[in-house]
């Protein structure tokens, strides 16, 4: 029964520790990989106490936090350096990788996709197809189909009923 309790506290503990994603980073061309690790990294930034904003992380911490392995944190750093979003720096001995977000060009790109997002649903209501009321101020005509189907009580697909 011991063990039984070990376990359940062990589950438990699991599910307390997920970790926020920002769906919306995939849309800045950081990939999943890349739009999750930066999601960290904007977690961890907002903790650091360096005066500067870096913060460091081993690959180790990194692979148990998102689950990221070597290769692919390696990648989605690239990617995410490109994009200017994340600079790093190492430092020490030995030596650690320190990461830092760059808030400016990071929000910059956010406030880009959104209005590029908002005119594009503007657009996209100017070709919804519909019909103008009716002269007379009426209700709004819509266009409507009557269809008819006939079906068969032998049909072969109705088997898993």
């Amino acid at each position: 029964m011991d063990t039984l309790n070990h376990q359940m506290v062990a589950l438990i503990e699991m599910n307390d520790r997920p970790i926020a994603f920002n769906r919306h980073y995939v849309a800045l061309g950081c990939g999943i990989n890349g739009a999750l690790m930066l999601s960290q990294m904007v977690y961890w930034s907002k903790r650091t106490k360096d005066r500067n904003g870096f913060f460091y992380k081993t690959q180790d911490e990194w692979e148990e936090e998102t689950g990221l392995g070597r290769r692919e944190q390696e990648t989605a750093r690239k990617k995410l350096r490109e994009l200017g979003f994340v600079s790093e720096h190492k430092r020490g001995v030995p030596c650690k990788v320190h990461f830092k977000v760059e808030h400016d060009a990071l929000y910059t790109a956010l406030i880009q996709y959104a209005q590029n997002s908002q005119s594009s649903m503007a657009e996209s209501a100017k070709l919804e197809c519909t019909n103008p009321p009716n002269s007379n101020g009426g209700k709004r005509q819509t266009n409507t189909e009557n269809t008819a189907e006939t079906t068969s009580e032998n049909d072969t697909y109705r088997d898993w009923e």
